[in-house]
């Protein structure tokens, strides 16, 4: 059931405001997103369509939203496919999200990763271990 959740562009969307705060400051508005956004396409974009998004009422006709999903990528700093995409490679980014967070309320100041390759789940298993509220589901 998670994985059909995570494909939802609502829940995606829904992830990148509640990733991307500092712990204990609320998440950035509707209204900020819509002015980063704007600014990134030079054109206005209102904060209700943002809101629309968000309530999954553009879950299943977002075709011509492209432009505005991936400058929402961008403001956030992930791969637009994360908002644009499907399968495999949104499964990962979401995971990596779910750890960002979890490293956030868990109040780990850093983490160093070393090599070439970066397995989320490894992660995953040793912020459990740490006693990280970690919760990939």
């Amino acid at each position: 059931m998670a994985e059909e959740n995570t494909r939802r562009l609502s829940v995606r969307f829904n992830q990148l405001f509640a990733t991307f705060h500092r712990r204990g400051t609320p998440e950035q508005t509707s209204a900020e997103i819509a002015n980063g956004v704007g600014a990134t396409l030079a054109r206005a974009v209102a904060p209700e369509e943002v809101e629309k998004i968000r309530r999954g009422e553009r879950d299943s006709d977002w075709t011509d939203l492209t432009d505005v999903l991936e400058a929402v990528a961008q403001h956030f700093g992930v791969p637009a496919v994360y908002l644009t995409g499907t399968g495999e490679a949104v499964e990962s980014i979401d995971v990596t999200l779910r750890l960002i967070m979890a490293a956030r309320d868990g109040e780990v100041e850093g983490i160093s990763l070393r090599g070439d390759e970066f397995d989320p789940n490894d992660l995953a298993g040793i912020l459990l271990k740490l006693g990280s509220p970690l919760d990939l589901s």
